[in-house]
Protein backbone atom coordinates (compact mmCIF):
# COMPACT_ATOMS: atom_id res chain seq x y z
CA UNK A 1 0.00 0.00 0.00
CA UNK A 2 1.92 3.34 -1.11
CA UNK A 3 0.28 6.09 -0.02
CA UNK A 4 2.77 8.54 0.50
CA UNK A 5 3.23 8.59 -3.09
CA UNK A 6 -0.26 8.98 -3.98
CA UNK A 7 -0.83 11.86 -1.24
CA UNK A 8 2.33 13.54 -2.38
CA UNK A 9 0.59 13.66 -6.03
CA UNK A 10 -3.06 14.30 -4.90
CA UNK A 11 -2.57 16.35 -1.61
CA UNK A 12 0.92 17.74 -1.18
CA UNK A 13 1.80 19.03 -4.46
CA UNK A 14 -1.33 20.83 -4.82
CA UNK A 15 -1.09 22.43 -1.78
CA UNK A 16 2.04 23.82 -2.01
CA UNK A 17 0.93 25.20 -5.75
CA UNK A 18 -2.10 27.26 -3.74
CA UNK A 19 0.34 28.21 -1.14
CA UNK A 20 2.49 29.31 -4.33
CA UNK A 21 -0.60 31.36 -6.17
CA UNK A 22 -2.81 32.33 -3.76
CA UNK A 23 -5.49 30.40 -4.75
CA UNK A 24 -8.37 30.44 -1.98
CA UNK A 25 -11.30 27.64 -1.88
CA UNK A 26 -12.28 27.44 1.60
CA UNK A 27 -12.64 29.79 4.93
CA UNK A 28 -11.15 29.27 8.14
CA UNK A 29 -12.30 26.28 9.77
CA UNK A 30 -11.74 27.23 13.63
CA UNK A 31 -10.34 31.17 13.44
CA UNK A 32 -7.66 31.54 16.04
CA UNK A 33 -7.75 31.19 19.97
CA UNK A 34 -5.74 33.42 21.98
CA UNK A 35 -5.11 31.18 24.72
CA UNK A 36 -3.87 27.97 22.28
CA UNK A 37 -1.67 30.15 21.05
CA UNK A 38 0.29 31.21 24.18
CA UNK A 39 0.02 27.75 24.89
CA UNK A 40 1.70 26.52 21.23
CA UNK A 41 4.43 29.00 22.59
CA UNK A 42 4.97 28.17 25.80
CA UNK A 43 5.56 24.25 24.38
CA UNK A 44 7.67 25.62 21.14
CA UNK A 45 5.34 24.12 18.93
CA UNK A 46 6.15 20.55 20.64
CA UNK A 47 2.88 19.02 19.73
CA UNK A 48 1.95 16.34 17.48
CA UNK A 49 2.08 17.57 14.41
CA UNK A 50 -1.69 16.03 13.97
CA UNK A 51 -2.97 18.24 16.69
CA UNK A 52 -0.77 21.22 15.31
CA UNK A 53 -2.94 20.59 12.14
CA UNK A 54 -6.09 21.83 14.39
CA UNK A 55 -4.31 24.96 15.77
CA UNK A 56 -2.92 26.20 11.93
CA UNK A 57 -4.39 29.70 12.21
CA UNK A 58 -2.54 30.08 16.03
CA UNK A 59 0.81 28.29 14.02
CA UNK A 60 0.45 30.72 11.12
CA UNK A 61 0.12 33.89 13.34
CA UNK A 62 3.21 33.08 16.10
CA UNK A 63 5.89 32.53 12.86
CA UNK A 64 4.41 35.59 11.11
CA UNK A 65 4.71 37.80 13.88
CA UNK A 66 7.45 36.58 16.09
CA UNK A 67 10.39 35.86 14.31
CA UNK A 68 12.11 34.09 17.44
CA UNK A 69 9.41 31.15 17.32
CA UNK A 70 10.25 30.42 13.44
CA UNK A 71 13.31 28.10 14.18
CA UNK A 72 11.24 26.37 16.80
CA UNK A 73 8.71 25.38 14.30
CA UNK A 74 11.63 24.39 11.57
CA UNK A 75 13.31 22.32 14.11
CA UNK A 76 9.52 20.73 15.38
CA UNK A 77 8.69 19.62 11.37
CA UNK A 78 12.12 18.55 10.86
CA UNK A 79 12.45 16.04 14.37
CA UNK A 80 8.91 14.53 13.00
CA UNK A 81 11.39 13.01 9.70
CA UNK A 82 14.55 12.98 11.91
CA UNK A 83 16.23 9.83 10.07
CA UNK A 84 16.55 8.00 13.34
CA UNK A 85 12.56 7.09 13.61
CA UNK A 86 11.23 4.17 12.33
CA UNK A 87 10.04 4.22 8.89
CA UNK A 88 6.72 3.28 10.37
CA UNK A 89 6.85 6.69 12.50
CA UNK A 90 8.27 8.38 9.55
CA UNK A 91 5.37 6.89 7.81
CA UNK A 92 2.42 8.26 10.09
CA UNK A 93 3.92 11.47 10.36
CA UNK A 94 4.13 11.61 7.04
CA UNK A 95 0.39 11.61 6.77
CA UNK A 96 0.60 13.91 9.86
CA UNK A 97 2.38 16.66 7.64
CA UNK A 98 0.12 16.15 4.98
CA UNK A 99 -2.66 16.67 6.93
CA UNK A 100 -1.35 19.97 8.29
CA UNK A 101 -1.00 21.53 4.67
CA UNK A 102 -4.20 20.60 4.21
CA UNK A 103 -5.81 22.66 6.95
CA UNK A 104 -3.60 25.30 5.81
CA UNK A 105 -5.41 26.23 2.95
CA UNK A 106 -9.13 25.94 4.78
CA UNK A 107 -7.68 29.38 5.97
CA UNK A 108 -9.09 32.35 4.32
CA UNK A 109 -6.73 34.65 2.58
CA UNK A 110 -3.60 32.70 4.24
CA UNK A 111 -1.32 33.84 1.49
CA UNK A 112 -2.10 37.37 2.05
CA UNK A 113 -2.05 37.39 5.84
CA UNK A 114 0.52 34.67 6.18
CA UNK A 115 3.62 35.62 3.57
CA UNK A 116 5.94 34.57 5.94
CA UNK A 117 4.74 32.03 7.46
CA UNK A 118 3.95 30.31 3.58
CA UNK A 119 7.45 30.83 2.71
CA UNK A 120 9.20 29.26 5.72
CA UNK A 121 6.88 26.23 4.72
CA UNK A 122 7.68 25.97 1.48
CA UNK A 123 11.11 25.78 2.08
CA UNK A 124 10.56 22.67 4.08
CA UNK A 125 11.46 19.56 2.44
CA UNK A 126 11.03 16.57 5.24
CA UNK A 127 9.64 14.34 2.80
CA UNK A 128 12.49 12.63 1.69
CA UNK A 129 11.72 9.24 1.53
CA UNK A 130 8.69 7.01 -0.03
CA UNK A 131 7.26 3.95 2.18
CA UNK A 132 5.57 0.92 1.24
CA UNK A 133 3.47 -1.20 3.66
CA UNK A 134 0.88 -4.19 2.32
CA UNK A 135 -0.72 -4.30 5.84
CA UNK A 136 -1.69 -0.95 7.53
CA UNK A 137 -1.27 -3.00 10.75
CA UNK A 138 2.16 -3.38 10.53
CA UNK A 139 3.33 0.48 10.86
CA UNK A 140 0.19 0.66 12.90
CA UNK A 141 1.49 -1.49 15.64
CA UNK A 142 5.08 -0.61 14.96
CA UNK A 143 4.28 3.48 15.25
CA UNK A 144 3.24 2.56 19.00
CA UNK A 145 6.43 2.67 21.51
CA UNK A 146 4.23 4.46 24.51
CA UNK A 147 1.43 4.08 25.66
CA UNK A 148 -0.32 7.76 24.33
CA UNK A 149 1.08 6.36 20.95
CA UNK A 150 -1.78 4.72 20.54
CA UNK A 151 -3.85 7.35 20.77
CA UNK A 152 -2.05 9.27 17.85
CA UNK A 153 -2.31 6.66 15.95
CA UNK A 154 -5.78 5.90 16.15
CA UNK A 155 -6.70 9.86 15.92
CA UNK A 156 -4.04 9.79 13.32
CA UNK A 157 -5.99 6.74 11.33
CA UNK A 158 -9.07 8.59 11.38
CA UNK A 159 -8.48 12.41 10.37
CA UNK A 160 -6.23 11.09 7.61
CA UNK A 161 -7.98 10.18 4.31
CA UNK A 162 -6.97 6.50 3.84
CA UNK A 163 -9.08 4.04 1.43
CA UNK A 164 -11.04 1.53 3.30
CA UNK A 165 -8.82 -1.32 3.11
CA UNK A 166 -6.56 0.36 6.54
CA UNK A 167 -9.64 -0.69 8.46
CA UNK A 168 -9.82 -4.58 7.47
CA UNK A 169 -6.44 -4.59 8.04
CA UNK A 170 -6.66 -3.57 11.45
CA UNK A 171 -9.60 -5.46 11.96
CA UNK A 172 -7.71 -8.67 10.99
CA UNK A 173 -5.14 -8.33 13.10
CA UNK A 174 -5.73 -9.34 16.64
CA UNK A 175 -3.15 -7.54 17.97
CA UNK A 176 -4.07 -4.26 15.74
CA UNK A 177 -7.81 -4.75 16.73
CA UNK A 178 -7.09 -4.75 20.46
CA UNK A 179 -5.21 -1.96 20.45
CA UNK A 180 -8.19 0.03 18.63
CA UNK A 181 -10.78 -1.47 20.82
CA UNK A 182 -8.73 -0.93 24.56
CA UNK A 183 -8.04 3.29 22.86
CA UNK A 184 -11.94 3.18 22.09
CA UNK A 185 -12.60 1.99 25.83
CA UNK A 186 -10.42 3.63 27.83
CA UNK A 187 -7.29 5.51 26.31
CA UNK A 188 -9.53 8.06 24.78
CA UNK A 189 -11.12 8.98 27.59
CA UNK A 190 -7.63 8.85 29.54
CA UNK A 191 -5.47 10.96 26.97
CA UNK A 192 -8.18 13.50 25.93
CA UNK A 193 -10.60 14.15 28.55
CA UNK A 194 -9.66 13.15 31.91
CA UNK A 195 -7.91 14.89 33.30
CA UNK A 196 -7.86 16.98 29.96
CA UNK A 197 -10.88 19.16 30.40
CA UNK A 198 -9.26 20.49 33.48
CA UNK A 199 -7.51 23.21 30.68
CA UNK A 200 -9.20 25.29 28.73
CA UNK A 201 -6.42 24.84 26.16
CA UNK A 202 -6.67 21.00 25.86
CA UNK A 203 -10.34 21.18 25.91
CA UNK A 204 -10.03 23.42 22.55
CA UNK A 205 -8.13 21.80 21.11
CA UNK A 206 -9.66 18.31 21.86
CA UNK A 207 -13.12 19.52 20.60
CA UNK A 208 -11.69 20.55 16.97
CA UNK A 209 -10.42 17.29 16.90
CA UNK A 210 -13.78 15.35 17.69
CA UNK A 211 -15.65 18.01 16.10
CA UNK A 212 -13.47 17.03 12.45
CA UNK A 213 -13.76 13.38 13.13
CA UNK A 214 -17.84 13.41 13.82
CA UNK A 215 -17.87 15.17 10.77
CA UNK A 216 -15.87 13.37 8.46
CA UNK A 217 -17.58 10.19 9.17
CA UNK A 218 -21.19 10.65 9.93
CA UNK A 219 -22.21 8.79 6.97
CA UNK A 220 -19.46 5.83 7.56
CA UNK A 221 -20.70 2.36 7.62
CA UNK A 222 -17.69 0.63 8.31
CA UNK A 223 -17.97 -1.24 11.87
CA UNK A 224 -14.77 0.12 13.32
CA UNK A 225 -15.36 3.58 12.18
CA UNK A 226 -19.07 3.44 13.73
CA UNK A 227 -17.92 1.71 16.69
CA UNK A 228 -15.31 4.64 16.99
CA UNK A 229 -17.87 7.59 17.11
CA UNK A 230 -20.76 6.41 19.28
CA UNK A 231 -17.83 5.24 21.87
CA UNK A 232 -16.10 9.26 21.20
CA UNK A 233 -19.44 10.75 21.43
CA UNK A 234 -20.35 8.93 24.43
CA UNK A 235 -17.32 9.97 25.97
CA UNK A 236 -17.89 13.58 25.03
CA UNK A 237 -21.58 13.43 26.24
CA UNK A 238 -20.24 12.07 29.85
CA UNK A 239 -17.95 15.31 30.30
CA UNK A 240 -20.13 17.53 28.78
CA UNK A 241 -23.10 16.96 31.32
Amino acid sequence: MKQVDKYKKEILIPILTICLFGFVRFGSAYGYDSALMEYIKKEKFNLELYELSFCTEEVLKIIESDSTYQNDFIKRINRAFDKRLSESQRYFHTFEYVFFLNQISTIKNYKIIYPKSLLIIENLQPLKRDYTFKNYSFPFQNYIEYPEQVDDACIISLITDLPSTVWSDIERDKLALYRFNAWLEFGFEEFRYYPGTKSKVKSTLNKRIVDYISSKHKNSSMPLIVKALKSINHTVEKYNK
